[in-house]
């Protein structure tokens, strides 16, 4: 306890005259000053406090609660018991708060007057109700615990730690936080219609001391709900009240006498609002905010892998006071825009791809998250496609095809739409291409992100020709037709070219030639050539023979002597044959290889009477 010389002692007195308004101090505090220390005055909220120059310094709130005469019902005109000094209208009890009120709450000084970190503790010497309440509670301390429960949930520094002892009258200025019922306020009359007052002290802004005093003289209860008017009088609901006046302990001022419309429990009327509300609650935490709790991540970014022009979203649960901020980073580097709890990438690209975090940030501090891979993948594109050949056979044959897209990729030939078994790289070679080889290639290119074909390159296998029937010799008379065949493959089919004695014979060029009338300067060597992209080939030589009818003449006798002049075909034997009477026939000479004429002088006609000849060729 401070010695009262030290300090100056002062009184808040409260002449209210209408029955129980909550009603903040008086519009003037009378403090009496026990020594001759200059006084400074300082005025806040239509109140007036005064107090020394000393470091000690006391303030006392006398904060009252008053009620108000109910309503009948809500068309009948409010009918306060008493008049009072500063009106309060009933209208102010009913203003519903906006779903995000600015700031209505108010404080009973500025700086506001708060108390130490830690527990405050409150001793309540309220004592037993002697009977069952309304709310089925038995003891006084029992309910203004519980008002002073119901404000530790918002209290960050400090907690209201209660305490119980006998009932009984507290002491001012002993530093001992105490709540009584009296008749007096330590003293000094409450006045007309006056529920309870808060007396405090005070060093400087840090509050030391703060007692509650019940009045005596108000019929009291505890229960929820409306105010309740037995007999037209009211039926006083303690732990509302004692809400009220706990607030003042804990520096809240009535926000409704600073101007403010608001549903509060510390506006200064009793109303029907049993609890604390939205106003309230800010108030408070204005003044005891716990410190903020630096953010904490719970859930850290996972990494992903993704599909180029899929959507992406990165996301992070974080603990800690609010308001969080959040700030993307990708490899190291902030992300314009991306201030969220989650970030999404609509259309994700390869260069998006890297680490990934998120710094989290609060008035507690910051901390960054886990990293985060994004690796994105770009299904594969061909960039160079196999092209179509034409190969001789027997040569080698490489299809290739060039790809683009996220590594690896896997390949897969096909041919006629038919796999090729271990046809599996960049490019697939045919070492020796036969015919059978030849058709529709592609290759399917495939990787973690998707597949793509190939267009189809064609193989054409080429062949040179081969004779595969040559053509034939042959012997014909003068003035016959002379037809020559030949046959040959060849990949593309080949053409033909007939010659003869190596001389091309124009228009021959099928894989059969005739010649028609043929005479004996059609005689000789025939011969074809067979042709295409991959070679030409000349068949054997087929001879032609060209017979002619055998004849024979001869000239007149000379001496006895007749000359036989024959023409034949070119063969190797001519014979002469003669004969007396066309019956016997005698071969009287024969020539070998005789290429197809015999002359021969008949010396032994001279001794026929008649002598008839023939000619034959074999």
């Amino acid at each position: 306890m401070w010695p009262k010389s030290a300090r100056a002692r002062a009184r808040n007195s409260h002449r209210n005259n209408p029955p129980f308004p909550f009603r903040q101090t008086a519009s003037r505090c009378r403090s009496m000053i026990s020594n001759n220390a200059s006084v400074r005055t300082w005025r806040k909220n239509r109140r007036m406090t005064e107090f020394d120059t000393l470091s000690e310094q006391r303030n006392v709130q006398a904060r009252h609660l008053n009620s108000l005469a109910e309503f009948a019902s809500p068309l009948m005109p409010r009918r306060p018991l008493f008049r009072t000094a500063l009106p309060v209208f009933f209208l102010a009890l009913f203003c519903i708060a906006p779903l995000f009120p600015a700031r209505a709450y108010t404080f009973i000084a500025d700086p506001p007057y708060v108390w130490p970190n830690g527990n405050v503790s409150m001793v309540l010497k309220l004592g037993s109700a002697g009977r069952t309440l309304l709310d089925g509670e038995t003891s006084w301390d029992s309910v203004a615990r519980k008002a002073l429960f119901a404000w530790n949930p918002y209290l960050g520094t400090i907690q209201f730690a209660p305490a119980t002892q006998s009932p009984g009258v507290g002491s001012d200025g002993d530093q001992v936080n105490q709540a009584f019922f009296n008749s007096t306020i330590y003293g000094q009359s409450f006045g007309s219609g006056v529920l309870a007052v808060t007396t405090g002290w005070h060093m400087g802004t840090t509050r030391v001391e703060a007692d509650v005093t019940f009045n005596t003289a108000i019929s009291w209860d505890s229960y929820r709900g409306a105010l309740r008017w037995p007999g037209g009088q009211l039926l006083c609901d303690l732990r509302r009240v004692a809400l009220h006046e706990f607030g003042h302990v804990l520096g809240l001022d009535h926000p409704d006498q600073a101007g403010q419309s608001v549903s509060a429990i510390m506006n200064s009327m009793i109303s029907n609002l049993d609890a604390l509300a939205y106003d309230d609650i800010n108030g408070v935490q204005e003044l005891y905010a716990p410190p903020p709790q630096a953010p904490a991540i719970t859930t850290e970014p996972q990494s992903q892998t993704a599909i180029a022009g899929s959507t992406v979203t990165f996301s992070v649960v974080a603990s800690g006071s609010d308001p969080l901020s959040y700030q993307w980073r990708l490899n190291s580097v902030d992300i314009p825009g991306a201030t969220g709890a989650s970030y999404t990438i609509s259309s994700v690209q390869p260069a998006q791809a890297g680490d990934y975090t998120v710094v989290v940030s609060n008035a507690g501090g910051t901390v960054t998250s886990a990293t985060a891979l994004l690796t994105v993948n770009v299904p594969p594109s061909i960039t160079s496609q196999p092209q179509s050949q034409v190969a001789t056979a027997g040569n080698s044959v490489t299809f290739s095809v060039g790809a683009n897209g996220t590594a690896p990729f896997s390949y897969q030939w096909y041919c006629n739409n038919s796999s090729i078994a271990g046809a599996s790289g960049a490019s697939y070679t045919i070492s020796a291409a036969q015919a059978g080889d030849a058709g529709d290639y592609k290759v399917r290119v495939s990787n973690s992100a998707g597949i793509v074909d190939s267009v189809v390159a064609t193989l054409a296998v080429q062949s040179p020709p081969v004779i595969t029937a040559q053509p034939q010799s042959l012997t014909v008379n003068v003035g016959a037709s002379a037809t020559f065949t030949a046959a040959a493959t060849g990949i593309p089919d080949p053409a033909y070219q007939w010659k003869f004695n190596g001389v091309n014979i124009p228009g021959a060029t099928s894989s059969s030639y005739t010649r028609d009338n043929v005479q004996p300067a059609d005689a000789g060597n025939y011969t074809v050539v067979a042709v295409n992209s991959a070679g030409a080939v000349t068949s054997q030589a087929a001879v032609l023979t060209v017979n002619q009818p055998v004849s024979i003449s001869l000239s007149a006798p000379t001496n006895g002597a007749v000359v036989l002049n024959v023409r034949g075909p070119a063969v190797k034997n001519l014979t002469i044959y003669a004969s007396p009477d066309l019956v016997g026939w005698l071969p009287i000479v024969t020539q070998t290889n005789a290429q197809g004429s015999l002359q021969y002088t008949d010396t032994a006609a001279g001794g026929f009477t008649r002598r008839f000849y023939k000619a034959t060729a074999e």
